[in-house]
């Protein structure tokens, strides 16, 4: 890690931790407040608190999170973490100007934060499982259910008993109280996430072992919600002090009966209610905004049944997850969830009382938790593994792929708090376990997936993958491209899934075929595939350029270029441009008696004046050229505006030539060209270059300011025009 890097995050976090809780509270009481004399029970200063709470929250985490990846850790550890920094029971609940209470201030009662804080982190964990529902992939559920299921549900198990026991031992309690109960729901959760960005990471997405625990990872899902609705049915039946054994049957058969009829019913009608979705609301993002809508009524409704809200969040979910809005809802989602879903993880750290924490027995109780937690599912998933055709190693990337909990087990551990069932020092040691598998597990699995050791007994056909590598030398060639494969393998009744990695990576699966795509940011395409599947792939791209083929020479005949250009030209000649050119030019980068006599010469003479700002001239002067054999930039009146992206400089300026006696370059009007302006930009990332194109346009279609630039003495009087 590059230290330098590393020390410019941690003050940056220290920043965003600090400087809002002192800077954000120093301004004072509102001037409605002080007319009424009530601080404490001002409307507007409360909602002023939670404005400035999110603040602080989205700050903090965001720092956290970076701070965490710096470390090579999840980015959820440090935004947890970034809670109990600033949260009640540490910075929070100092007090500074304006909030005497601090910032966040503790609640007494159960949940030590605010009622608003505290509703906006149960939104999260509803958006939350209602995404994780529609990442759930029911084919592959249904393709590997007898091996996925067997090793999900060892691991369920083994966690589950190993839980209660400990519980009722070390507490002394009976295996049937809520306390035993809740821990034992808690040890049962998978955070399939971590896992399979290393998965991915490693190429072994696809692999038997990779293969497997997604599978294995849906079954812990389902079970652990089922578990769930049975316990807090027992909980509450627990807290009336009424009923027994036959209850807690019935509450048991009561929720997965509720769970069974609604799953069912969202799965047999997915296809009706995504059509339904699709008619009535043809604009995407609304559609989204009442898919989101479809999930909190269910969630309300789940509530009001006796079962937990992320229940009916994540059978939507998984129902949606069975059409083709799928990803639609995912990707319209992001940003909600980007907003959202830290302030679940800040509000989680917060409720850490750091005084309940320290004491040896919460600690002790919290390491051997974790210890515990993460033999249940070496031992529940990774021992069946073992009788199911995998070697040894097999079995360990199995079972440590099991091992993180995440998300899942804090909203878990967040439900027992509010509902009054998990202490706070019980709660500390929760997120001892949750923590600690979410750090330890990454790593060791590595190691595994580093073996060269086979993973299974007998090698399946499948197993033997190879890479192809594409190169469609532009990004924006291999975007167009791609979203037309991906749309050609769909129709061949691929599941097609996109998993979040630090490149665009795809997952196709249909029946036992497997394909993995990675694409890069360079526009260089991988697709890692059984050698058999290799055929088909190629087959999809060959159509698929085909049809981008054939709509580009549609689109040329029916709107021609040329017309477009006169037009631009036309308009540009009328406007009047806002934009600021002068950072993007240099006196060096103007030369006011051009040599060379061709279009092509003019183009390189110019390339020549960048020096060392071009990084590979050869390069630059392909992607020039091409751009110019596209379409000639010679404008009218004696513009020439040669420009184009290239991987071959390191940021974006402009080189001005002058030739007053003109060089053909093929221009609008037929006349030649005596003002030359080249541009060139990155390819990669973000800037100005149209705009920059627009503006120069339109500065030099002024007729004064051609004649200007065309009788400068010195580039600064060429500046000074332009």
């Amino acid at each position: 890690m590059n230290q330098k890097r590393f020390v410019q995050i941690v003050i940056v976090f220290l920043l965003l931790v600090f400087v809002p809780l002192f800077v954000f509270g120093s301004t004072g009481t509102s001037s409605s407040t002080a007319e009424t004399g009530s601080e404490e029970h001002s409307i507007t200063h409360l909602m002023t608190q939670v404005v400035l709470q999110i603040a602080v929250i989205l700050l903090a985490t965001w720092g956290g999170g970076r701070l965490s990846r710096l470390l090579s850790l999840p980015g959820v550890v440090g935004q947890i973490v970034a809670g109990m920094i600033v949260g009640p029971f540490a910075l929070g609940g100092l007090a500074i100007p304006g909030f005497p209470e601090g910032m966040f201030p503790a609640i007494a009662g159960a949940i030590p934060v605010s009622p608003m804080l505290y509703t906006m982190s149960t939104l999260a964990s509803i958006i939350l499982l209602f995404i994780s529902g529609l990442e759930t992939d029911l084919s592959l559920f249904l393709r590997y259910a007898v091996k996925g299921g067997m090793i999900g549900v060892g691991g369920v198990v083994v966690s589950f008993v190993s839980g209660v026991s400990l519980t009722a031992w070390y507490f002394g309690v009976p295996i049937t109280s809520p306390v035993a109960l809740f821990l034992g729901t808690l040890s049962v959760a998978t955070s399939i996430g971590i896992t399979a960005s290393l998965l991915s990471q490693k190429r072994k997405i696809d692999s038997p072992e990779g293969t497997v625990i997604l599978a294995a990872a849906v079954i812990d899902d389902i079970l652990g919600i089922i578990i769930l609705a049975v316990v807090l049915g027992v909980a509450a039946l627990d807290t009336r002090g009424s009923g027994g054994l036959g209850a807690v049957v019935w509450i048991a058969v009561r929720a997965i009966g509720i769970w069974a009829i609604a799953t069912f019913i969202g799965i047999r009608y997915a296809r009706p209610i995504g059509k339904f979705l699709k008619d009535t609301f043809p604009d995407r993002s609304i559609l989204t905004v009442m898919a989101l809508g479809m999930a909190l009524l269910l969630s309300g409704l789940f509530e009001l049944a006796g079962l937990s809200m992320i229940i009916g969040a994540y059978i939507m979910g998984l129902t949606l997850s069975n059409t083709d809005l799928t990803f639609l809802i995912q990707g319209k989602l992001k940003t909600l969830h980007d907003f959202f879903v830290p302030i679940f993880f800040a509000v989680s750290g917060m409720m850490v009382n750091f005084q309940a924490l320290a004491s040896w027995e919460v600690i002790g109780f919290g390491l051997l938790f974790l210890t515990v937690s993460v033999l249940a599912k070496l031992v529940g998933s990774g021992g069946v593994a073992l009788g199911l055709n995998f070697t040894f190693t097999g079995a360990m990337r199995i079972g440590w792929g099991m091992v993180p909990r995440g998300e899942v087990a804090l909203i878990i551990a967040s439900i027992g708090v509010s509902s009054g069932i998990l202490s706070e020092s019980i709660f500390g040691a929760a997120l001892i376990m949750t923590i600690g598998s979410t750090i330890i597990a990454p790593p060791i699995l590595n190691k595994y997936l580093n073996s060269k050791k086979k993973g299974q007994r007998v090698e399946n056909k499948t197993s033997e993958q190879t890479e192809t590598v594409v190169n469609f030398q532009t990004p924006e060639f291999a975007d167009l491209l791609v979203t037309r494969f991906l749309a050609e393998i769909e129709k061949e009744g691929f599941f097609v899934n996109r998993m979040e990695h630090e490149e665009q990576m795809y997952q196709l699966r249909k029946d036992d075929v497997f394909i993995t795509l990675f694409l890069s940011s360079t526009g260089e395409a991988r697709f890692v595939s059984s050698t058999d599947s290799i055929p088909l792939f190629q087959t999809a791209l060959y159509e698929s350029l085909i049809q981008v083929s054939d709509a580009a020479v549609e689109l040329k005949n029916r709107i021609k270029p040329q017309d477009l250009a006169e037009t631009a030209n036309k308009a540009a000649a009328k406007a009047k441009t806002t934009f600021d050119i002068a950072p993007y030019l240099s006196p060096d980068l103007i030369k006011l008696r051009l040599e060379s006599t061709t279009k092509d010469e003019i183009i390189q003479e110019l390339i020549g004046l960048f020096g060392d700002e071009i990084i590979d001239r050869e390069e630059v002067i392909r992607d020039v050229m091409e751009r110019e054999r596209s379409m000639s930039t010679g404008m009218q009146n004696g513009i020439a505006v040669p420009h184009a992206k290239t991987n071959g400089v390191k940021s974006m300026h402009v080189a001005i030539g002058i030739k007053p006696e003109g060089v053909d370059f093929n221009s609008l009007d037929g006349k030649p060209s005596t003002i030359f302006l080249l541009i060139l930009s990155p390819k990669q990332g973000y800037g100005p270059h149209l705009q920059l194109l627009a503006a120069l346009a339109s500065t030099l279609n002024s007729e004064e300011k051609r004649a200007g630039v065309l009788g400068s003495e010195t580039v600064y009087e060429v500046l000074r025009h332009i």
